[in-house]
C-alpha cells in the first residue's frame, strides 16, 4: 500500500514539473523574484546525495503564448493528480498548494512590494533563547557553521554570558529533514544582565511579496499576494516595484531600548524604560 500511495504522488510531482517545463520553454518569463523560480530545485542532502525537489515557494509573472488550452490541460492534470495523491494518503484537503499558478486575464499594470516580516515575543524565565539559528544542507557547510559558532561561545563566556552553547537537532521542513544548528543562552542570564524582569525580542522571520494588479478599466487594482502570477496572452502590462512601506511610529525601536550582546545576533532585544 505505501508503495501505491508514492507511485500516486511521483505522477502529481511529473505532472507539476511537465507543467514548469512548458512555462519555462513556451511561456513569456516578465518578472521573477531571485530563489523563487518556476523549477524544481537540487539539493546536497547531509549524506552528499543530491535529489530534486519541488520548491517551497514560486514568485513570478508570466505570460502565455496564447489562449491557454495547453496551461490549461497541463494545470487540471496537476491538479487532479495532487488529489489522487492525497486521497491515497486519507487526506480530505482540497485546498491547492501556495507554489500553484493563478491565472488573471487583461491585466494593463502589476506593481509589486517586498516588506520584511517580524516575529515579536516577551522572553520567558527558565528558557533557551535562539541567538542564531542555521540550517545546513551539507557536510562542508556544517563545519563552517559550527567554526563560527564556537567562537562566538567563546566571545560569549569572555563576557561572562556562561550559559552561551550549541545545539544540534533536526529541523523538519519543506524540503525534508535538515540538519539544524542553533546558538542559544539562557533566558534567566538576559534578565540578570539587563538588570529586567520583562525583554521583548524580535527576529525577522523573512518577508512578505505582495503584489497590485490592475486592469485599464481600474485604479485601485486588485491585492494579491506575490506567487506564481500567469497572465493571458493579451496582458502586456508595466511592471513596477513599489518602496518598502514607512516604519510605524509606534514600532519597537522608537518605544523601547535595544540592548546589545558582545556579538552579532539575529534574535534582537529590547527593554522599555522603567
Amino acid at each position: 500500500m505505501a508503495k501505491e500511495h508514492s507511485q500516486f504522488w511521483a505522477t502529481f510531482f511529473n505532472k507539476e514539473q511537465a507543467l514548469l517545463d512548458y512555462v519555462n520553454t513556451s511561456c513569456e518569463l516578465l518578472d521573477v523574484v531571485t530563489g523563487c523560480e518556476p523549477e524544481y530545485k537540487k539539493f546536497s542532502e547531509f549524506k552528499g546525495v543530491t535529489v530534486t525537489k519541488a520548491p517551497m515557494y514560486i514568485r513570478c509573472v508570466v505570460g502565455l503564448p496564447d489562449g491557454g488550452s495547453d496551461f490549461e490541460l497541463l494545470y487540471s492534470e496537476m491538479v487532479e493528480s495532487l488529489m489522487k495523491a492525497r486521497e491515497a494518503d486519507n487526506q480530505t484537503s482540497k485546498r491547492l498548494l501556495n507554489r500553484f499558478p493563478v491565472r488573471y486575464d487583461n491585466v494593463s499594470s502589476i506593481t509589486t512590494r517586498t516588506n520584511r516580516a517580524i516575529k515579536s515575543f516577551a522572553l520567558k524565565p527558565d528558557t533557551e533563547v535562539i541567538l542564531n539559528k542555521i540550517m545546513a544542507y551539507d557536510t562542508e557547510g556544517v563545519d563552517i557553521v559550527m567554526e563560527g559558532f564556537n567562537k562566538d561561545v567563546k566571545a560569549l563566556i569572555e563576557h561572562d554570558y556562561k550559559t552561551a552553547s550549541i545545539k544540534e537537532y533536526t529541523t523538519s521542513t519543506h524540503y525534508g529533514s535538515t540538519p539544524t544548528i542553533a546558538l542559544v543562552i539562557d533566558s534567566n542570564e538576559l534578565f540578570e544582565k539587563f538588570n529586567t524582569d520583562h525583554i521583548q525580542a524580535r527576529v525577522e522571520t523573512g518577508k512578505q511579496y505582495r503584489a497590485t494588479l490592475r486592469r485599464a478599466d481600474e485604479t485601485r487594482g486588485k491585492q494579491v499576494n506575490y506567487g506564481f502570477i500567469v497572465l493571458d496572452n493579451k496582458s502586456k502590462p508595466g511592471i513596477f516595484q513599489a518602496s518598502p512601506q514607512q516604519p510605524r511610529a509606534n514600532r519597537l525601536e522608537n518605544t523601547a531600548k535595544e540592548v546589545k550582546l558582545p556579538i552579532s545576533t539575529e534574535t534582537s532585544f529590547y527593554i522599555k524604560d522603567q
